[in-house]
Parts: structure tokens; C-alpha cells; sequence
């Protein structure tokens, strides 16, 4: 086991793969839901809630020094041409050669207002293991977050696609991130990779959203968050 910070992120770019990825822009589409404790990551093995599903299928679009998290909530969201364009929660523009981040997010613990976050990509700490598993042809190895692994979560990323990403953005890994599990009161939440393939669309800077900065956003959070709150997570 050993740690990784993002200051290795310029020595990863440079990993060489696959031309047909590295000519065209390519996205990586995720699907999401619940595994049995003891199920293989495979898509096909997911299972949904018949009436309430948490877990939102996505899409990560790569251009060369952009990615773009493009959460999917309706069929209109997955054959949209113009990324970028709307406001959706949680949706990430990762601009790699400014290392800077412009995150949509909506809360209700700040009245439900629309913010477009700006923030330098974080310095992110990872327990990186040799546990491997192949998702779509490719060898992803195992890594868990070194700090408030809450939710004893753990994520697989593969360094033949050498992008730090995932889909909260930056991740400083030396790999693309293709599944993301946690585990809680006994039920595993999954998101996996369900296809690569080449893409045409080139997604735009988002402007939909009060624009703060990093800093500001975490003030606002402290403030709207109770104390106890935030020490209980603190402490565990």
C-alpha cells in the first residue's frame, strides 16, 4: 500500500495510450446502482429501487485538457448536443492546463440557490492497493481515499487512461476512475462503466450559476451546517 498526492498529475498526462482516444475527444458512461456484497463489478449485475433510485447514471467527456461530468437525468440529458450549456447539480468543468474546477452545485442547506463553484483542483490523498479487476477490457487497480473515508468507500481506476478523473471531478490518481463503490448499513452503491467510445461534442466553461470562489462555497457550508454536524463527521 502506498499514498499519492496530485502533484504527480503532469508526469501522468504524459503516459501514452490508446492514439484513437488521444486524436478525438472520448467519453466513459457510467451506470448506477446497488450490488450484493459478494457480486463481480459488472454492469449487468446492478439493481435499482423499483420506486426510489439515489444514485444518478453519468457521463465523463475528455477533449485533451478538459473533462466534463454530465450527470443524466432524463433520455433529453443523454442525447443533449450542447454540454455545458445548463445548469445541473453536480456537474464538473475540469480544466487541466489552468488546474482549475467549476462545479454546479445546489443545496438545500443554502435555500436551494445554484452556485458555480471555481476552485484550484484539491490536493487529494489516496491509499493506492494491488487489488485489481478488468472493467471493459481494462485493468483498474484499487484505491481508497487516506483521509474521511465515511462511507468506507473505494474507487477502481485504470492508468492506461491516464486522466485523473472521476465523477467529482479531479482526482489526482494516476488513472481514470472506472467504478466507484461505498458501502453502508449493509448495501453496497455502485457506479460503474458501462462503455468508451469516441465523442463529437466538445463541452462548453459553464456560466449557469452564482459564481464563487473554493473558499467562499466552504465558508457558506460551515455557516449553514451546525457545528455538532460537522464534528461528528470530524471525529470519525
Amino acid at each position: 500500500m502506498r499514498r499519492i498526492i496530485n502533484g504527480l498529475f503532469f508526469l501522468m498526462i504524459c503516459i501514452k495510450l490508446d492514439a484513437q482516444l488521444l486524436e478525438k475527444p472520448f467519453i466513459i458512461e457510467y451506470k448506477s446502482g446497488y450490488l450484493a456484497l459478494t457480486d463481480s463489478l459488472q454492469v449487468k449485475l446492478l439493481t435499482k429501487p423499483k420506486k426510489y433510485h439515489p444514485l444518478k447514471d453519468y457521463e465523463i467527456i475528455v477533449t485533451g485538457d478538459i473533462a466534463f461530468v454530465n450527470f443524466i437525468e432524463s433520455a433529453r440529458d443523454k442525447n443533449a448536443k450542447k454540454l455545458g450549456t445548463n445548469f445541473r447539480h453536480d456537474n464538473v468543468y475540469s480544466d487541466f492546463s489552468q488546474q482549475k474546477e467549476y462545479h454546479q452545485i445546489q443545496r438545500h442547506e443554502l435555500d436551494n440557490r445554484r452556485l458555480l463553484v471555481e476552485r484550484n483542483f484539491p490536493e487529494l490523498q489516496f491509499d493506492l492497493y494491488q487489488d485489481s479487476v478488468k472493467i471493459l477490457g481494462y485493468t483498474c487497480y484499487k484505491a481508497m481515499p487516506a483521509r474521511n473515508n465515511y462511507f468506507n468507500a473505494m474507487v477502481w481506476y485504470t492508468p492506461q487512461i491516464p486522466y485523473p478523473i472521476s465523477k467529482h471531478g479531479f482526482t489526482g490518481l494516476p488513472g481514470a476512475i472506472l467504478a466507484m463503490e461505498s458501502f453502508s448499513h449493509g448495501i453496497r452503491y455502485v457506479s460503474i462503466a458501462s462503455s468508451i467510445r469516441p465523442e463529437s461534442r466538445i463541452p462548453k466553461k459553464p456560466t449557469k450559476g452564482y459564481p464563487i470562489s473554493g473558499k467562499e462555497y466552504v465558508e457558506m457550508m460551515n455557516k449553514a451546517i451546525p457545528e455538532n454536524v460537522r464534528a461528528a463527521f470530524t471525529n470519525q
